[in-house]
């Protein structure tokens, strides 16, 4: 007589979450290489994706980009840049404590400021990096520049991981009220 002593069954649900989640981190993927291309620090890196150093170091050999030890250079007037700041805040309609947006219009901004590498000739000026970017923009917000006007919520801003642990505690993509 025969005997069932296995039987395999496959659980529609996970496989849709594991598929959701190999599309999550092609999409990291996409955004590290990109924010490295842009000069994006090993520090950066670390708190918006969790990366070790050495992952970052091996992202960089993979795509290319060599590290730049040392300090950020200094714009001399980043007027046309704060302009630029507040106006893809607005038009995005940005939250200054959601640090995944913040990166996003960084990573924006820098594309902006820099000629495309493919136009870059020996007389080009260095390209201003995501990091200093990055910076310039945790400045104004330590600063309390940004934003604008007298009713401004706290500076906290919702990194990465703890943007997806929201994300799945309030399904309609809304971050409670409370900063971190």
């Amino acid at each position: 007589s025969n005997v069932i002593w296995c039987q395999v069954a496959i659980d529609p649900d996970m496989v849709k979450r594991l598929l959701s989640n190999k599309e999550r981190t092609d999409e990291e993927i996409r955004i590290v290489q990109r924010a490295l291309r842009l000069g994006a620090t090993t520090p950066m890196l670390q708190q918006f994706f969790g990366m070790s150093p050495q992952e970052v170091s091996l992202q960089r050999v993979l795509v290319g980009v060599p590290g730049k030890p040392g300090r950020f250079r200094d714009l001399p007037d980043d007027t046309p840049l704060w302009h630029r700041f507040v106006q893809l805040m607005a038009d995005l309609n940005v939250d200054h404590t959601d640090g995944v947006a913040l990166h996003d219009v960084a990573m924006l901004l820098t594309e902006e400021i820099n000629i495309p590498a493919e136009e870059q000739d020996s007389h080009s000026p260095e390209p201003i990096t995501l990091g200093l970017v990055w910076n310039k923009i945790q400045q104004w917000l330590a600063q309390d520049l940004y934003p604008p006007g007298k009713n401004r919520k706290s500076a906290s801003l919702v990194l990465m991981s703890e943007s997806r642990r929201l994300t799945k505690a309030n399904p309609k993509g809304r971050a409670p009220e409370h900063g971190l």
